[in-house]
Protein backbone atom coordinates (compact mmCIF):
# COMPACT_ATOMS: atom_id res chain seq x y z
CA UNK A 1 0.00 0.00 0.00
CA UNK A 2 2.83 2.43 0.85
CA UNK A 3 4.57 1.71 -2.44
CA UNK A 4 1.36 2.25 -4.41
CA UNK A 5 0.74 5.61 -2.71
CA UNK A 6 4.28 6.74 -3.50
CA UNK A 7 3.83 5.97 -7.19
CA UNK A 8 0.50 7.78 -7.35
CA UNK A 9 1.85 10.83 -5.50
CA UNK A 10 4.75 11.13 -7.95
CA UNK A 11 2.50 11.04 -11.02
CA UNK A 12 0.15 13.87 -10.05
CA UNK A 13 -1.05 16.11 -7.24
CA UNK A 14 -1.28 14.85 -3.67
CA UNK A 15 -4.90 14.99 -2.43
CA UNK A 16 -3.63 16.12 0.98
CA UNK A 17 -2.49 19.44 -0.49
CA UNK A 18 -5.98 20.39 -1.69
CA UNK A 19 -8.05 22.59 0.61
CA UNK A 20 -11.70 22.51 -0.44
CA UNK A 21 -13.29 22.93 3.01
CA UNK A 22 -12.95 25.47 5.81
CA UNK A 23 -9.57 25.02 7.48
CA UNK A 24 -7.15 26.73 9.84
CA UNK A 25 -4.03 26.60 7.67
CA UNK A 26 -1.42 28.01 10.06
CA UNK A 27 -0.92 30.00 13.26
CA UNK A 28 2.12 32.28 13.38
CA UNK A 29 3.18 33.60 16.79
CA UNK A 30 5.27 36.78 16.81
CA UNK A 31 7.41 36.31 18.75
CA UNK A 32 7.30 32.49 19.00
CA UNK A 33 9.11 32.55 22.37
CA UNK A 34 7.98 34.92 25.12
CA UNK A 35 8.49 35.69 28.79
CA UNK A 36 5.94 34.56 31.38
CA UNK A 37 4.50 38.07 31.78
CA UNK A 38 4.49 38.88 28.05
CA UNK A 39 2.01 38.47 25.20
CA UNK A 40 2.44 37.28 21.63
CA UNK A 41 0.69 38.42 18.48
CA UNK A 42 -1.01 35.50 16.73
CA UNK A 43 -1.68 35.65 13.01
CA UNK A 44 -4.20 32.95 12.13
CA UNK A 45 -4.50 31.96 8.46
CA UNK A 46 -7.89 30.51 7.54
CA UNK A 47 -9.01 29.01 4.22
CA UNK A 48 -12.66 29.55 3.33
CA UNK A 49 -12.97 28.16 -0.22
CA UNK A 50 -16.77 28.00 -0.08
CA UNK A 51 -16.92 31.65 1.05
CA UNK A 52 -19.57 31.02 3.68
CA UNK A 53 -17.89 33.25 6.26
CA UNK A 54 -15.78 32.44 9.32
CA UNK A 55 -16.04 32.96 13.07
CA UNK A 56 -12.79 32.38 14.95
CA UNK A 57 -11.98 31.61 18.58
CA UNK A 58 -8.33 31.55 19.72
CA UNK A 59 -7.20 30.69 23.25
CA UNK A 60 -4.15 29.79 25.32
CA UNK A 61 -4.07 26.74 27.59
CA UNK A 62 -1.24 25.49 29.79
CA UNK A 63 -2.52 22.20 31.14
CA UNK A 64 -0.47 20.15 33.59
CA UNK A 65 -3.37 17.77 34.22
CA UNK A 66 -5.76 19.93 36.24
CA UNK A 67 -7.11 22.19 33.50
CA UNK A 68 -5.70 25.33 31.94
CA UNK A 69 -3.68 27.56 34.26
CA UNK A 70 -5.17 30.46 32.32
CA UNK A 71 -8.64 29.66 33.73
CA UNK A 72 -7.87 31.64 36.90
CA UNK A 73 -7.66 34.85 34.89
CA UNK A 74 -5.03 37.55 35.05
CA UNK A 75 -4.00 37.45 31.38
CA UNK A 76 -5.54 38.01 27.97
CA UNK A 77 -6.07 34.32 27.40
CA UNK A 78 -8.71 34.14 24.65
CA UNK A 79 -10.25 36.17 21.86
CA UNK A 80 -12.81 36.00 19.07
CA UNK A 81 -12.22 37.43 15.60
CA UNK A 82 -13.61 37.59 12.08
CA UNK A 83 -10.81 36.91 9.55
CA UNK A 84 -10.35 39.45 6.79
CA UNK A 85 -8.57 38.47 3.60
CA UNK A 86 -8.01 34.98 4.97
CA UNK A 87 -6.31 35.98 8.22
CA UNK A 88 -6.94 37.40 11.68
CA UNK A 89 -4.56 38.84 14.28
CA UNK A 90 -5.13 38.54 18.04
CA UNK A 91 -2.86 39.13 21.03
CA UNK A 92 -2.79 36.47 23.76
CA UNK A 93 -0.68 35.78 26.84
CA UNK A 94 -0.09 32.59 28.85
CA UNK A 95 -0.80 32.35 32.56
CA UNK A 96 1.34 34.65 34.78
CA UNK A 97 1.76 31.61 37.02
CA UNK A 98 4.33 30.28 34.55
CA UNK A 99 6.85 32.77 35.88
CA UNK A 100 7.52 30.30 38.71
CA UNK A 101 8.42 27.60 36.15
CA UNK A 102 10.83 29.66 34.03
CA UNK A 103 13.45 30.84 36.50
CA UNK A 104 17.23 30.71 35.99
CA UNK A 105 17.10 30.90 32.21
CA UNK A 106 14.80 27.90 31.73
CA UNK A 107 12.26 27.53 28.91
CA UNK A 108 8.97 25.65 28.89
CA UNK A 109 7.16 24.55 25.73
CA UNK A 110 3.86 23.79 27.41
CA UNK A 111 1.40 26.50 26.39
CA UNK A 112 -0.96 25.38 23.65
CA UNK A 113 -2.59 27.92 21.36
CA UNK A 114 -5.89 26.56 20.06
CA UNK A 115 -7.68 28.05 17.04
CA UNK A 116 -11.27 27.08 16.22
CA UNK A 117 -12.73 28.31 12.92
CA UNK A 118 -16.43 27.82 12.20
CA UNK A 119 -19.00 28.83 9.66
CA UNK A 120 -21.39 31.31 11.31
CA UNK A 121 -23.76 29.71 13.81
CA UNK A 122 -22.08 26.29 13.90
CA UNK A 123 -20.04 26.63 17.10
CA UNK A 124 -21.70 27.63 20.42
CA UNK A 125 -18.22 28.27 21.87
CA UNK A 126 -17.98 31.48 19.83
CA UNK A 127 -20.86 33.06 21.76
CA UNK A 128 -19.64 31.63 25.09
CA UNK A 129 -16.22 33.23 24.70
CA UNK A 130 -17.58 36.51 23.33
CA UNK A 131 -19.70 36.93 26.48
CA UNK A 132 -16.72 36.81 28.87
CA UNK A 133 -13.90 39.32 29.42
CA UNK A 134 -10.63 37.80 28.25
CA UNK A 135 -8.71 38.48 31.46
CA UNK A 136 -11.52 37.27 33.77
CA UNK A 137 -11.60 33.84 35.45
CA UNK A 138 -13.31 31.25 33.30
CA UNK A 139 -16.74 29.98 34.35
CA UNK A 140 -17.02 26.27 35.10
CA UNK A 141 -18.47 25.09 31.78
CA UNK A 142 -16.23 27.39 29.76
CA UNK A 143 -13.17 26.22 31.69
CA UNK A 144 -14.04 22.61 30.89
CA UNK A 145 -14.61 23.37 27.20
CA UNK A 146 -11.36 25.31 26.74
CA UNK A 147 -9.32 22.75 28.70
CA UNK A 148 -10.46 19.71 26.68
CA UNK A 149 -11.57 20.71 23.16
CA UNK A 150 -11.14 17.20 21.81
CA UNK A 151 -13.91 16.03 24.15
CA UNK A 152 -16.60 18.08 22.38
CA UNK A 153 -15.21 18.42 18.87
CA UNK A 154 -17.09 15.31 17.70
CA UNK A 155 -20.37 16.98 18.74
CA UNK A 156 -19.90 19.71 16.12
CA UNK A 157 -20.84 19.36 12.42
CA UNK A 158 -18.36 17.42 10.30
CA UNK A 159 -18.09 20.24 7.75
CA UNK A 160 -17.68 23.95 8.25
CA UNK A 161 -15.54 23.48 11.38
CA UNK A 162 -11.74 23.35 11.80
CA UNK A 163 -9.68 23.06 14.99
CA UNK A 164 -5.90 23.52 15.01
CA UNK A 165 -3.25 24.01 17.67
CA UNK A 166 0.38 24.94 18.10
CA UNK A 167 2.82 25.27 21.00
CA UNK A 168 4.57 28.42 22.09
CA UNK A 169 7.61 28.55 24.35
CA UNK A 170 7.51 30.48 27.61
CA UNK A 171 11.09 31.44 28.36
CA UNK A 172 13.21 32.74 31.18
CA UNK A 173 16.14 33.64 28.93
CA UNK A 174 16.81 37.26 27.83
CA UNK A 175 14.81 38.44 24.77
CA UNK A 176 17.90 38.70 22.57
CA UNK A 177 18.66 34.99 23.14
CA UNK A 178 15.19 33.69 22.29
CA UNK A 179 14.28 31.84 19.12
CA UNK A 180 12.89 33.96 16.26
CA UNK A 181 10.58 33.05 13.40
CA UNK A 182 12.18 31.99 10.10
CA UNK A 183 11.55 33.77 6.81
CA UNK A 184 10.25 32.57 3.46
CA UNK A 185 10.75 34.78 0.42
CA UNK A 186 9.42 34.07 -3.10
CA UNK A 187 12.03 33.97 -5.85
CA UNK A 188 9.59 35.57 -8.29
CA UNK A 189 7.94 38.99 -8.55
CA UNK A 190 4.65 37.77 -9.99
CA UNK A 191 2.90 34.46 -9.56
CA UNK A 192 3.65 32.20 -12.55
CA UNK A 193 0.86 31.78 -15.09
CA UNK A 194 -1.59 29.09 -14.02
CA UNK A 195 -3.00 27.16 -16.97
CA UNK A 196 -5.94 24.75 -16.71
CA UNK A 197 -4.72 21.39 -15.43
CA UNK A 198 -1.08 22.22 -16.13
CA UNK A 199 2.03 21.90 -14.03
CA UNK A 200 3.64 24.98 -12.44
CA UNK A 201 6.67 25.63 -10.23
CA UNK A 202 7.30 27.99 -7.33
CA UNK A 203 10.72 28.82 -5.88
CA UNK A 204 11.37 30.22 -2.40
CA UNK A 205 14.33 31.24 -0.27
CA UNK A 206 14.05 30.03 3.34
CA UNK A 207 16.24 31.33 6.16
CA UNK A 208 16.58 31.11 9.93
CA UNK A 209 17.75 28.69 12.61
CA UNK A 210 16.44 25.27 11.59
CA UNK A 211 15.82 22.06 13.47
CA UNK A 212 16.11 18.53 12.11
CA UNK A 213 12.40 18.47 11.20
CA UNK A 214 12.20 21.82 9.39
CA UNK A 215 9.64 21.45 6.59
CA UNK A 216 7.77 23.43 3.97
CA UNK A 217 4.10 22.54 3.59
CA UNK A 218 2.07 23.63 0.56
CA UNK A 219 -1.67 23.90 -0.07
CA UNK A 220 -3.99 25.14 -2.80
CA UNK A 221 -7.77 25.58 -3.11
CA UNK A 222 -7.93 23.79 -6.46
CA UNK A 223 -5.69 21.23 -8.14
CA UNK A 224 -2.82 20.29 -5.82
CA UNK A 225 0.91 20.13 -5.18
CA UNK A 226 3.07 17.15 -6.08
CA UNK A 227 4.41 16.65 -2.54
CA UNK A 228 2.61 17.21 0.76
CA UNK A 229 5.75 18.69 2.32
CA UNK A 230 9.47 19.19 1.73
CA UNK A 231 12.14 18.49 4.34
CA UNK A 232 14.58 21.41 4.61
CA UNK A 233 18.08 20.49 5.76
CA UNK A 234 19.56 23.98 5.73
CA UNK A 235 18.69 27.54 4.68
CA UNK A 236 18.52 28.05 0.93
CA UNK A 237 16.23 27.51 -2.03
CA UNK A 238 13.13 25.31 -2.04
CA UNK A 239 11.31 24.49 -5.28
CA UNK A 240 7.70 23.32 -5.25
CA UNK A 241 5.78 21.66 -8.07
CA UNK A 242 2.03 22.19 -8.34
CA UNK A 243 -0.84 21.40 -10.69
CA UNK A 244 -3.48 24.01 -11.48
CA UNK A 245 -7.12 22.92 -11.40
CA UNK A 246 -8.82 22.14 -14.69
CA UNK A 247 -11.53 24.70 -13.99
CA UNK A 248 -10.81 28.38 -14.74
CA UNK A 249 -11.16 30.99 -12.01
CA UNK A 250 -9.46 32.24 -8.84
CA UNK A 251 -7.36 29.91 -6.72
CA UNK A 252 -5.68 30.46 -3.34
CA UNK A 253 -2.21 29.17 -2.46
CA UNK A 254 -0.45 28.81 0.90
CA UNK A 255 3.14 27.85 1.66
CA UNK A 256 3.91 27.26 5.34
CA UNK A 257 7.51 27.01 6.58
CA UNK A 258 7.88 25.29 9.97
CA UNK A 259 11.49 25.56 11.17
CA UNK A 260 11.22 22.56 13.51
CA UNK A 261 12.00 24.73 16.54
CA UNK A 262 8.66 26.41 17.09
CA UNK A 263 8.97 29.13 14.45
CA UNK A 264 6.64 29.50 11.47
CA UNK A 265 6.50 31.70 8.37
CA UNK A 266 3.72 31.83 5.77
CA UNK A 267 3.48 32.97 2.16
CA UNK A 268 0.06 33.18 0.58
CA UNK A 269 -1.34 34.54 -2.67
CA UNK A 270 -4.34 34.33 -4.98
CA UNK A 271 -3.91 33.48 -8.64
CA UNK A 272 -6.21 33.07 -11.61
CA UNK A 273 -6.40 29.85 -13.60
CA UNK A 274 -6.92 30.42 -17.33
Amino acid sequence: MVVLWTVLACSGPSPETLIDELRVVAVVAEPPEIGAMESTSLEVYVADPKEKGVELVVWACTNFGDGCLESTGGSQSFATAIPEGGRAIVDLAPSPALKAFTQAGESLEATVIWALACEPGKCPLVDEVAAVESSSPWAGDLADDLSSPMDWLSDLPQSGVSLAYRLITVSGVPPNERHQNPTITPLFEDLPELKNGKRFELGFEVAGDLGDEARVFNYISGGGFKMTDTLVGEPGEVNLVGFAPKKSGPVDLWVVFNDGLGGVAVWTAQGTVK
